[in-house]
């Protein structure tokens, strides 16, 4: 599913309750919790569902321009979680 202008989703929640009713909300604008993708998938997704400017959130615009992703650092053996407990 995908918007004119404004891309497609990256996140999806679908609820169903114990009498059966569905329900679903999509996330246009916030980069993905769960999973980690590389650049190219990003790349790959706006070539298929482009974004106006307008529509093209900051962090999606700047791996867009070569950022890396936290797959991409993760590649490279960095992390993009904090190591070690943290301080009090």
């Amino acid at each position: 599913m995908s918007k004119p202008e404004a891309g497609t989703w990256f996140t999806g929640v679908f609820t169903v309750t114990a009498g059966g009713k569905l329900s679903a909300r999509y996330d246009y604008d916030h980069e993905p919790e769960l999973g980690s993708f590389a650049a190219e998938a990003y790349r790959a997704d706006f070539d298929e569902f482009p974004r106006t400017p307008k529509n093209t959130p900051d962090w999606l615009a700047a791996i867009l321009a070569g950022a890396p992703t936290r797959h991409d650092l993760v590649g490279r053996g960095g992390t993009h979680e904090p190591k070690g407990e943290p301080e009090s």
